[in-house]
């Protein structure tokens, strides 16, 4: 998007000069590409846990994956869907 970087340093500016220092620490400010992957990461933070397994404390955490992982990682499963059916279809 033309001009976002400019628009967001002025909203920044302006909260810097109007908020108390306080308050600015509560205020994120993102451009378009930045919002997508903060909210992954922030589900993944979230979906994180821990449990006391036998006596051993398991801890899982979810990291979050980039958007040309997840193309990877949709094209390779379909890859192997398509080589399954590939080998039911011709019986071997």
């Amino acid at each position: 998007m033309r001009g976002s970087k400019t628009r967001l340093m002025v909203i920044r500016r302006a909260v810097s000069e109007k908020l108390p220092p306080e308050e600015q620490s509560k205020v994120l400010l993102f451009g378009p590409k930045e919002l997508v992957p903060f909210f992954d990461e922030q589900a993944a933070r979230e979906a994180s846990w821990e449990v006391r397994v036998k006596g051993y404390r398991v801890k899982v955490e979810y990291q979050a994956v980039s958007e040309a992982e997840k193309q990877k990682k949709r094209e390779a499963v379909g890859e192997v869907v398509a080589q399954s059916l590939r080998r039911l279809r011709d019986g071997t």
